[in-house]
């Protein structure tokens, strides 16, 4: 663009033709929560086949991220795979006397991902651990649920 700034969605268009898998990917320029909304109901209604791959890049809200991954696991293909980022987003609360700290925790992203993998255990494949360990990418966090070392 004349002004310098970048248009993703143009570029992430352009790379997708470029690559020959325009027919494969379908850009929703939407919200996550209103793309997620649409891409279920249109699978369930057999027009798109539902997503194999999901990947979030959420709010950082808690709550918010819960509703993300709710939506995108009602969304995804059984045998799906649905990852995103910001696993480690420390926050910065205001204390008494007006002094910021940083919470203990890794953030609203890991507490709600770690919650969502405790309410659908059941349903999460833990044999990719066993597949990629070998490779020393992933580092299982608890049952069926892996993050990458990168993410540390």
């Amino acid at each position: 663009r004349p002004d310098g700034t970048v248009n993703l969605y143009e570029r992430f268009r352009s790379n997708v033709r470029r690559s020959g898998r325009a027919v494969a990917v379908l850009p929703l320029p939407a919200t996550s929560v209103v793309a997620l909304r649409l891409i279920a109901d249109l699978a369930g209604q057999g027009v798109v086949p539902a997503p194999q791959v999901i990947y979030l890049d959420s709010a950082h809200e808690e709550g918010e991220v819960m509703l993300e991954l709710n939506l995108a696991w009602q969304a995804l293909a059984p045998g799906g795979i649905l990852f995103g980022d910001d696993w480690i987003l420390p926050e910065y609360r205001a204390e008494s006397g007006g002094s910021a700290a940083v919470t203990t925790d890794g953030g609203a992203v890991q507490r709600d991902v770690l919650r969502f993998a405790q309410a659908h255990s059941a349903m999460l494949d833990d044999t990719v651990g066993q597949r990629a360990w070998p490779r020393r990418t992933l580092g299982r966090v608890r049952l069926g649920l892996f993050v990458s070392y990168n993410s540390f």
